[in-house]
């Protein structure tokens, strides 16, 4: 026998959401820092801190190599940092410091081989942006019962600090991170303007027809990190994930690439000369058959993808050393293969870039 459904007029739908929704303090801010590693080493970092957890990378020059380790630690209560350095995948270093608007302290390599000293500064020079952070943990209950299912909701959104006229980035990253234009919604009450929706949606969705069933709660998450912003190119990514009840729920990411100078989002078409999209194809499918270990004499749909070909993805970030695409759950191959990363170096695609591309742009600086 169902559960009794608490009987609410529409005036007070409202209220009776947000009577059983409870919101927590959170924490969300991205910094972009440089200085010095040693005395001779330049460095610049993309930080991103949410709550005690900070994570990012940072970039130099080794020799005539880029280098752009992956960082990952805490934060304790005191302001002192604990990051990770990692290459690849290999642990390399730790950084240890005070973090506030600079970051000062003791690098050592792992194994203890080697110490040295840094110091960054929190700034933002020509050709790259300052971001805020905004954020927000919350749940809703169903019903007013002690084994009610919920739903969970945590958005960290970053957004072009305030600025007249506003950014005309700002307006594409509120598109595609909460997946509508939501217009003339002030910068502070984005996150809670869209929370309503959605724990009015999870309300109207399973009020009338919940069974006692667990798989009734509902779960969102939507996070925002920057991999480059500097030599005018910011490297935007969205990562979301749903549960609506059901086997499983989805995970997607969403990089957006912007010309800070131009200050405009960039396609395909300003990276590559016309005609691209076969050679880019072809380039693609090496590319994936090398990942996956594929004899040219196998099909791609014997690898599981839904075709045998691979057409480039709007859906796509650079890097230092080239040009990453990025395929979801279900736009190349079922969800059991996830999502499928296709990263194509600079040598690769030199040949088909446009003179003065973005991507040569980045080449010449490094």
């Amino acid at each position: 026998m169902s559960p009794s459904k608490p009987f609410v007029l529409s005036i007070f739908l409202l209220f009776a959401l947000f009577s059983q929704a409870q919101e927590y303090s959170c924490n969300f801010q991205y910094m972009h820092m440089s200085g010095k590693l040693g005395k001779e080493k330049s460095i610049i970092a993309n930080l991103i801190i949410s709550g005690s957890q900070i994570n990012g990378s940072y970039i130099f020059k080794q020799a005539d190599t880029i280098v752009t380790p992956r960082l990952e630690g805490t934060i304790d209560e005191h302001g002192i940092a604990n990051i990770t350095e990692y290459t690849g995948n290999i642990e390399t270093a730790t950084f240890t410091g005070l973090i506030s608007s600079s970051f000062a302290g003791t690098w050592r390599s792992s194994g203890g081989g080697k110490v040295l000293s840094f110091k960054l500064e929190e700034s933002y020079p020509e050709g790259s942006i300052a971001l805020k952070g905004y954020c927000m943990y919350a749940d809703s209950t169903l019903l007013d019962t002690a084994d009610t299912p919920f739903a969970h909701l945590d958005l960290s959104l970053l957004l072009p600090l305030d600025a007249e006229p506003p950014s005309p980035l700002r307006h594409m990253i509120i598109k595609s991170f909460f997946g509508k234009d939501m217009p003339g919604t002030d910068q502070d009450s984005l996150l809670f303007s869209f929370s309503k929706q959605y724990f009015n949606d999870y309300y109207n969705s399973n009020i009338d027809i919940y069974d006692g069933g667990y798989s009734f709660n509902w779960e969102k998450i939507v996070s925002s990190k920057v991999s480059m912003n500097r030599d005018g190119i910011l490297v935007y990514c969205i990562d979301s994930y749903a549960y609506t009840g059901g086997a499983h729920g989805i995970g997607i990411s969403r990089f957006l690439v912007f010309d800070l100078i131009e200050m405009r989002q960039l396609s395909l078409n300003d990276m590559f000369i016309p005609g691209f999209e076969d050679e880019l194809s072809k380039l693609l499918e090496r590319k994936f058959r090398m990942n996956y270990f594929l004899g040219a004499d196998q099909s791609l749909t014997e690898a599981g993808l839904w075709e045998n070909s691979i057409h480039p993805s709007e859906n796509f970030y650079l890097a230092n050393k080239g040009i990453g695409f990025v395929y979801n759950p279900y736009e190349l191959a079922p969800y059991s293969m996830g999502g499928i990363y296709i990263f194509l170096v600079y040598e690769d695609i030199e040949h088909i870039l446009k003179e003065n591309s973005p991507l040569q742009r980045i080449q010449s600086r490094d």
